[in-house]
């Protein structure tokens, strides 16, 4: 019960910040001055999903950021974003040709993964950090922030993982302030 009083209280807010044209992280972005609290509940819950049949690119890519990098700053999302783009137009079909075709390919984003923690999390996310990512997932696909694109196609968290691929592959580095390290096919 206090989560759902605490989540009005927070949309409220929200509502609050669009009518008045107030930017909140990008948040007026997704909403119009005219919606209302229930309009933006509504919204959020369409979020909630058992499969991404039904996502668009943008949602989709927001997904992945959401479940790669919901803790990391914008330009660093952004900066793993582009790595969807770079393997779409990397001219590699084993890739993926699409957005969708890149995110869903089985072992590339592990979140996406069959027993990854952030599938369900993914699945139904906490708006208060989805909807950076929405916001970060636009950029990427409108091509803004191009300073952050390097040409990477891959990334891992050094505190978290030491892939045996990185040794196949140019070494980028950190791209702006980064925590991930960034490489790219050859």
């Amino acid at each position: 019960m206090d989560s759902e009083i605490n989540r009005r209280r927070f949309l409220g807010g929200l509502v609050k910040i669009v009518a008045t044209g107030l930017t909140f992280g990008g948040i007026v972005g997704c909403y119009k001055k005219e919606d209302s609290a229930e309009t933006i509940i509504e919204k959020e819950e369409s979020y909630v999903v058992s499969d991404f049949s039904n996502d668009s690119d943008k949602v989709l890519m927001a997904r992945m950021l959401y479940g790669e990098a919901r803790s990391c700053s914008r330009n660093e999302r952004i900066a793993v974003g582009y790595s969807v783009i770079n393997r779409v137009n990397d001219g590699k079909r084993w890739n993926g040709g699409d957005v969708r075709s890149v995110i869903l390919k089985p072992k590339q984003y592990s979140c996406f993964n069959q027993g990854d923690p952030n599938l369900e999390k993914i699945k139904n996310p906490d708006m208060r950090f989805f909807y950076d990512c929405l916001i970060s997932a636009g950029a990427v696909l409108d091509g803004r922030y191009s300073q952050l694109n390097k040409g990477q196609t891959h990334y891992f968290n050094p505190k978290h993982a030491n892939p045996s691929w990185k040794a196949e592959m140019k070494r980028i580095g950190k791209i702006g302030g980064s925590v991930h390290v960034f490489y790219r096919e050859d």
